[in-house]
């Protein structure tokens, strides 16, 4: 926690009552969400666009790449994008000995210039809710009936099941 504070540049003294306020809590909870949000920025590019189209902007966006290295890693963006890393890792056979070639080619992809305006609609919306950072009381779920399992068997039934 003292390192997060101290590149956050946060100085307070670590009593909890210092510690749980409003602008710290907001502040910590936005530095962590920024680096999960960046990661998931890579992939989400274009979702209204032509292929090519796509592929033209990512050249011009990134000059520096050769052109059969640039289409590699489109290509890898563009397949995590539409079946996930897992999958294409698992197809591609980057597992075990040769998992040094999937993890170069992620740390390509993190070096390239991708828009930043193109953001999947889920990172948009808690990215809005942690910047708001509105507090939620119980008096917000007043009109909510009674959630919990005793008076719902079947709700019961299946969390214990599985």
């Amino acid at each position: 926690m003292k390192q997060v504070f101290s590149k956050l540049k946060i100085d307070c003294n670590l009593t909890f009552e210092a510690i749980y306020n409003k602008k710290i809590s907001q502040t910590v909870l936005l530095y962590y969400w920024e680096e999960i949000a960046d990661r998931a920025r890579i992939y989400a590019f274009g979702k209204n666009k032509e292929p090519m189209e796509l592929f033209e902007v990512f050249l011009k966006e990134n000059p520096h790449l050769k052109k059969p290295k640039a289409m590699r890693l489109f290509t890898a963006m563009f397949l995590i994008q539409q079946s996930g890393a897992r999958r294409l890792r698992n197809t591609l056979g980057y597992t075990g000995k040769k998992s040094r070639k999937w993890y170069d080619m992620i740390k390509d992809i993190k070096g390239l210039v991708t828009p930043k305006n193109d953001v999947f609609q889920s990172i948009y919306e808690v990215d809005k809710v942690l910047r708001d950072f509105d507090s939620v009381k119980p008096n917000d779920f007043a009109d909510i009936k009674d959630l919990s399992f005793e008076n719902q068997p079947e709700r019961r039934k299946f969390y214990y099941e599985y």
